[in-house]
C-alpha cells in the first residue's frame, strides 16, 4: 500500500510540474484528473488483450520473453493509449495542439504509475523490500522518459492531424512505438548481459527522451502561435 501511494503521489506531482513546464496557461483540473484516471486504468485493457492473445497463441513470457517485451507489448500498449487519446481529445475538444501534448502526456503518466506500482509489488513479493525500494526509486527517476513522452507526442500529432490537412499522425506514432521497443530492449534484455553496455544504452535513451520533450514543446508552441495568427488574419 505504501509503495502504491508513493508512486501515485510522485506521479501526480511530476504531472503537475510537467504541465507547468510545457505551458501553465493550459492547466485545467478536469481534463488533468480525467486523463490521469484513464491512464491509470488503461493497463487493464492492455493486460486483458494480452491475456486473450496469450490464450490463443500461447505467448508465455518464459518462452517468448524477448518477443513479448520488445515487440508485442510496445505495439499493444501504444495502440491502446492511442485509441484512448483519440477518444479523450474528441471528448474535451481542445482548441490547441499544446493541450493534446499536455493531456496525452498525463494519460501516459497514469499508465506509467500503474506499471510502477505493479513492478514494485512483484519485486516486493518475489525479492523483498530492498528490491522493491530500489525498483521504485529507479522507475520514479525515469518516470517521464517513457509512457508520458510517447503519449504526449502521439497526442500532439493527433491534434496537428486534426488541424492540418495532409499531415499524418502515423509517422509519430510509429516512431514512438520504435522508441518504446528500444527502451524495452535495453531495460528488459540488455541489462541482463552487460552492465556497462546497458548503462551506455540507458544514457542514450534518456538523452533522446529529454531531447524529444524539448523539441516537441517548442514545436507545439510554434504551431499554436502560427494557428492563432492564421485565425486572427
Amino acid at each position: 500500500m505504501g509503495f502504491s501511494l508513493f508512486n501515485l503521489f510522485v506521479g501526480i506531482l511530476f504531472g503537475y510540474l510537467l504541465v507547468f513546464y510545457i505551458n501553465k496557461n493550459y492547466f485545467k483540473w478536469r481534463p488533468f484528473v480525467y486523463s490521469l484516471i484513464v491512464g491509470l486504468l488503461s493497463p487493464v485493457i492492455s493486460i486483458t488483450i494480452f491475456y486473450i492473445l496469450d490464450k490463443v497463441y500461447n505467448l508465455t513470457i518464459i518462452n517468448n520473453g524477448l518477443m513479448v517485451f520488445v515487440f508485442i507489448l510496445p505495439v499493444l500498449e501504444e495502440t491502446v493509449k492511442t485509441f484512448l487519446l483519440i477518444k479523450l481529445l474528441k471528448h474535451f475538444k481542445f482548441k490547441t495542439v499544446t493541450e493534446g501534448f499536455i493531456y496525452g502526456a498525463i494519460l501516459g503518466l497514469g499508465f506509467a504509475i500503474s506499471e510502477n506500482i505493479y513492478f514494485a509489488y512483484i519485486d516486493l513479493t518475489d525479492f523483498g523490500v530492498e528490491m522493491a525500494i530500489s525498483t521504485t526509486i529507479v522507475r520514479t527517476l525515469i518516470l517521464l522518459i517513457g509512457h508520458p513522452l510517447y503519449s504526449g507526442i502521439i497526442g500532439s500529432s493527433i491534434s496537428v492531424a486534426a488541424r492540418s490537412e495532409g499531415y499524418s499522425a502515423w509517422n509519430q506514432i510509429i516512431k514512438m512505438v520504435l522508441l518504446h521497443m528500444a527502451w524495452n530492449f535495453v531495460a528488459f534484455w540488455l541489462s541482463q548481459f552487460n552492465f556497462l553496455l546497458y548503462m551506455f544504452a540507458f544514457i542514450i535513451i534518456v538523452s533522446i527522451g529529454i531531447s524529444l520533450y524539448i523539441k516537441e514543446k517548442n514545436f507545439v508552441t510554434r504551431f499554436d502561435q502560427s494557428l492563432k495568427q492564421t485565425q486572427l488574419g
